[in-house]
């Protein structure tokens, strides 16, 4: 087979390999982040068999597909063995985790990761707003609407939005927004800034998420302030810098507090209902 053969068929296989792990991946989103967390199924009987048929999808077919993409990457890949031994951890360790949890959720997940490996990370962001937006936007305007159930939370003022969480559509929403701010390469209008903080207040307003709320408005707020920076010439190197550096700082900082956590230490108490729990979780887990 001479070159332009074998450019052509590797070109041919990675587009059959792009196929169905797109294929798989929006399987896999669209039973973790619509059918599996959504109320749709309660108001809709036709959705009980579309859920059914989606976790039969996700359980038996999704892997075997996966495979499928990952054994085209081998072939259309140089192969390094170093590569080859970390993807095999991967997947070993994801089937391992799946069988103890009884939970394909693991399995499923290394499987992407390895799977992904030379495919566009811009096609893959892209996807997932695609995917995840119009998703998200039809289940809040259906429990606006009283099509399905809108739950809410008396406690705290809380409303569901459609979904089994109320911190669900937030973390969709969230997530959607920083692939988006990735795509833009953090480069956003003060229009874009304003919108979507809005849409964040509105969030905030109607599930009371508080640090979803803080974490996207922080990093709007630091995207625009690294912007007026850069037009003005300021110390942009430094700023990236220390960009880089503070979720290693971050990480470092709340692993600490989490080892050391004693609830019966009245600040790190306060500290702890501040926080919704979190350091009592996160010592547990």
């Amino acid at each position: 087979m001479s070159i332009d053969q074998q450019n052509k068929s590797n070109i041919a296989l990675l587009r059959v390999r792009e196929f169905l792990f797109f294929i798989s991946f929006g399987a896999f989103l669209i039973r973790r982040l619509f059918t599996d967390v959504t109320l749709w199924h309660f108001q809709f009987d036709f959705f009980w068999d579309f859920r059914e048929k989606m976790e039969m999808i996700y359980d038996e077919y999704i892997p075997i597909v996966l495979l499928v993409c990952i054994a085209f990457m081998l072939f259309t890949t140089v192969p390094k063995l170093t590569r080859i031994i970390a993807f095999a951890v991967l997947v070993v360790t994801g089937k391992m985790v799946s069988i103890a949890n009884e939970d394909m959720h693991m399995y499923i997940m290394m499987l992407l990761i390895v799977a992904a490996h030379e495919i566009s990370a811009k096609k893959i962001l892209t996807f997932v707003i695609g995917l995840n937006i119009p998703l998200l936007v039809a289940t809040i305007v259906a429990s606006q609407c009283g099509v399905i159930e809108n739950r809410i939370d008396p406690g705290r003022n809380r409303e569901y939005l459609g979904y089994n969480w109320t911190t669900t559509p937030m973390m969709i929403y969230s997530y959607a927004l920083f692939g988006y701010l990735i795509l833009r390469k953090g480069k956003i209008t003060i229009w874009e800034y304003l919108l979507f903080n809005g849409v964040n207040v509105w969030f905030f307003y109607k599930t009371n998420t508080r640090f979803a709320f803080l974490l996207v408005f922080l990093v709007l707020t630091a995207l625009m302030i690294f912007r007026l920076l850069r037009e003005h010439d300021g110390p942009v190197l430094l700023i990236r810098n220390i960009c880089i550096l503070l979720p290693h700082l971050c990480c470092i900082f709340i692993y600490g507090i989490t080892m050391i956590y004693n609830p019966c230490i009245g600040v790190m108490a306060k500290l702890n209902r501040l926080l919704s729990n979190r350091l009592a979780q996160c010592q547990y887990a």
